[in-house]
């Protein structure tokens, strides 16, 4: 079941980076994310089904890693 939910994150990753730039700071990751996080909040608060927005929070937090956090 796992495997599936990581495929749909990578594959987010994928589009993302080729619509945007990297992250240039930590600030601009936090606001990208909490912007996912907000929309992922209006589905709650509207009783939808917040999936997809939960695969962005996840797919921003996984880029914030790999963009600002490289050795």
């Amino acid at each position: 079941m796992i495997e599936p939910v990581f495929a749909e994150i990578y594959q987010e990753i994928a589009k993302t980076r080729k619509l945007h730039p990297p992250f240039h700071s930590q600030h601009e990751a936090y606001a990208v994310i909490l912007e996912e996080l907000d929309e992922f909040w209006d589905c709650v608060r509207h009783d939808k089904n917040g999936r997809m927005e939960l695969v962005q929070v996840a797919a921003m937090a996984v880029s914030a890693i790999l963009e600002l956090y490289r050795e």
